[in-house]
């Protein structure tokens, strides 16, 4: 959510509270999870600990009692002792080697627990990829940021068919969501761009979203936004030719290439 790529996606689909939502969901449920381990395991390490301090007090006692009563060698107490210590580390070698394969066994329990759910979710063998769609229609669709108080998109109707390249186009704040995708190209780079872009396939839909309406004259539609309303649309030729919003901004754009003394960009 910090990261500079992410943060416009984020603020135009309101997504902020709801990820915010489950970070701290999944993070209450990690520690609580983290807190139960740490008091098992303080709970075991200090019963063991008890449990080992009472054995080698009364193992010690034991010996010593035996020592001063003249029926063991003071030798073969020593060696007893060394032998006691090295069973003793022993122990804690294997308890520790325990501890560990049962926090590892945790983890292999959580991705066997993924692998089953993901399984479920694979497609069954020999079933039928979906088909194709035809078209996508919005029917009446609106949009309203978060904290905003009138809609960015106001009942907006259109239908993009299978095969299609459209272009969005308006001024800011008409609704579009996006800035110049070309913006950081060159000349040559921006037209080998549109020009690929030209190229249609008729299982795919190309929707254009720019301000520079010289590269969206080709487009088999295109769409005029204002004040987040659709208020025209058509081809390049029809547009120019109603007189209407469009035109004016192609106009405004054209001009600039006369006033530098250069043609303008052909209708």
């Amino acid at each position: 959510m910090a990261e500079r790529l992410t943060a416009a996606e984020l603020r135009s689909y309101g997504m902020r509270d709801f990820l915010l939502h489950q970070y701290r969901t999944v993070t209450a449920a990690e520690t609580a999870v983290d807190l139960d381990v740490v008091r098992s395991q303080t709970a075991v390490r200090a019963a063991g600990g008890a449990l080992a301090g009472l054995a080698g007090l009364g193992v010690y006692g034991a010996l010593g009692w035996l020592i001063a009563a003249g029926r063991v060698p003071l030798e073969a107490a020593a060696a007893g002792v060394v032998a006691l210590q090295t069973v003793r580390q022993s122990l804690q070698l294997t308890v520790l080697a325990a501890n560990n394969l049962y926090e590892e066994a945790l983890y292999f329990r959580d991705y066997a627990d993924f692998a089953d759910r993901a399984a479920g979710r694979l497609p069954t063998a020999g079933s039928l990829p979906p088909p194709l769609f035809r078209e996508v229609s919005l029917d009446g669709a609106s949009l309203v940021y978060p904290g905003a108080l009138e809609p960015a998109v106001r009942e907006v109707t259109l239908t993009l068919h299978r095969g299609e390249t459209v272009a969005l186009i308006g001024e800011n704040g008409s609704g579009k969501t996006r800035d110049e995708p070309s913006a950081s190209l060159d000349a040559r780079s921006e037209h080998a761009l549109f020009r690929r872009l030209g190229f249609r396939r008729p299982d795919q839909t190309t929707v254009l979203i720019s301000h520079r309406l010289a590269n969206v004259r080709h487009v088999d539609r295109i769409y005029v936004m204002h004040e987040g309303r659709l208020v025209e649309q058509g081809r390049h030729d029809e547009l120019v030719a109603a007189g209407g919003r469009y035109a004016e901004l192609f106009a405004l754009q054209a001009s600039g290439y006369q006033d530098l003394g250069t043609a303008a960009p052909s209708p």
